[in-house]
């Protein structure tokens, strides 16, 4: 299922209010229209560096983590 299709299903279960807050972009300089480049990845336009998120996707997903969150670990 494509995005546009899943949106299309999605949106009228949406209140109007929640609708109008989302916003979809085409193109970087529409994003950087709505969010300031200081927060933006620099892959789209932005200041922000890139870094490795793998530890921090490590403990976030640890056995215990999703334990304690009422999940299963599909790993060892």
């Amino acid at each position: 299922m494509t995005f546009k299709a899943a949106w299309i299903i999605v949106k009228p279960f949406l209140s109007e209010k929640l609708r109008n807050r989302i916003i979809f972009h085409s193109s970087v300089e529409s994003l950087q229209k709505y969010l300031p480049k200081a927060i933006l990845p620099v892959q789209y336009g932005g200041d922000l560096k890139n870094y490795d998120m793998s530890d921090w996707l490590k403990k976030a997903m640890s056995p215990e983590r999703l334990a304690l969150l009422g999940g299963t670990a599909s790993h060892t």
